[in-house]
């Protein structure tokens, strides 16, 4: 959160910048007012709040208690003026002066709620990472673009390379004129054709979008015919075998509950390094629609690759090679070589994000 903290008694104006792994920035004194030196991780316009905001007193910021008469300006002064001023308004909030602040203004960024949904196709996954373009900063490509700096996103989840998503939940703080309502329009203006805002809200400000989740659902589909569709392949694994839905839904009905899903976890996972592979699954279905298999599932967590197994396993039982009543067994076993294959990340897409309160 930034501070804008205006002292009316000795006139002088000082700019904390403030963040919970950061140390508060080095001030410098500039004759008679106080002024920060730019912070790191602000953008190069950003940092120009240095050279436009340099000797602050309460009346070249135009901030005077109330009744005060402003003091003759030189046309120099007046300019200066004019520029910190639109460059407060253009990347900070600027709430009123309360009684009980005791003649201080308390700046803060809003914290903006934001679902995405994207095609994971050409993308090493949500997360930033070193190997590949990643969703992530795509996405704060367009941020940057918009809001003229690149603040820190918080996704709900980290989805695998390929993994596609309907309603990808993320956070950031920033401060804009753009309406909420009308801020995924002008993000998409920037964004690559794979990858949309879809709607943009604001929420609390210490809210977070992956510890404030309840639950995650996830849909893995499945083409269940010899012969590819030449529009929806990147979208679905195929099977070319006919599956029984009605023994894979009994399957999955084993899968329902609070376990030990160490047997569908795949190996490199830290959770399960950690000994922390409990998962509570609320909810999950197999559904038939015509050729095309739908497999839902609600967690309040998943371990690595846990539903592409989970899926497969379903696969096996809907194959006949496996016995619905196995499944119990192998959640006991904990062996990841009794689980069935780990299916393709094409198939696999983040559905919607569930939260304990209602977010208006």
């Amino acid at each position: 959160m930034l501070y804008w903290d205006v002292d009316l008694s000795e006139t002088n104006v000082l700019f904390w910048w403030q963040k919970r792994t950061r140390k508060p920035p080095a001030i410098e004194r500039l004759g008679g007012g106080e002024a920060m030196k730019a912070p790191v991780g602000l953008s190069s316009r950003q940092s120009g709040l240095r050279s436009k905001c340099r000797v602050f007193s309460a009346a070249r910021t135009g901030i005077h208690e109330k009744g005060a008469t402003r003091p003759f300006q030189t046309p120099k002064e007046k300019s200066k003026r004019k520029k910190a001023s639109r460059f407060a308004k253009r990347f900070f909030l600027v709430s009123p002066i309360l009684n009980d602040t005791d003649g201080k203004v308390v700046i803060s960024l809003m914290n903006y709620l934001l679902t995405l949904a994207y095609d994971g196709t050409n993308y090493c996954g949500f997360q930033v990472q070193p190997n590949g373009r990643s969703v992530a900063a795509a996405f704060q490509d367009a941020l940057e673009a918009v809001l003229g700096c690149r603040p820190d996103i918080k996704g709900c989840s980290r989805t695998d390379a390929g993994v596609h998503a309907l309603g990808f939940m993320l956070n950031f703080h920033a401060d804009t004129r753009i309406p909420a309502a009308k801020l995924p329009l002008a993000l998409n203006q920037h964004l690559p054709p794979d990858i949309r805002a879809l709607e943009a809200r604001v929420v609390p400000d210490d809210f977070h979008a992956r510890y404030a989740a309840h639950t995650k659902t996830y849909l893995y589909r499945i083409h269940n015919s010899p012969i590819d569709s030449p529009f929806a392949a990147r979208y679905y694994t195929k099977v070319p075998g006919r599956l029984d839905a009605d023994r894979m839904q009994q399957a999955a009905q084993y899968f329902v509950g609070k376990h030990d899903f160490l047997a569908l976890c795949a190996s490199g996972s830290s959770a399960a390094a950690h000994g922390d592979t409990v998962r509570t699954i609320t909810a999950c279905d197999v559904q038939r629609r015509g050729d095309d298999i739908d497999i839902t599932v609600t967690a309040d967590g998943y371990l690595y690759n846990m539903v592409r197994i989970l899926a497969g396993t379903l696969c096996e039982a809907g194959a006949g090679r496996l016995a619905p009543e196995a499944v119990p067994g192998i959640l006991a076993g904990r062996d990841r070589k009794n689980a069935g294959p780990t299916l393709a990340a094409k198939g696999l897409f983040l559905k919607s994000v569930d939260y304990d309160t209602p977010i208006e």
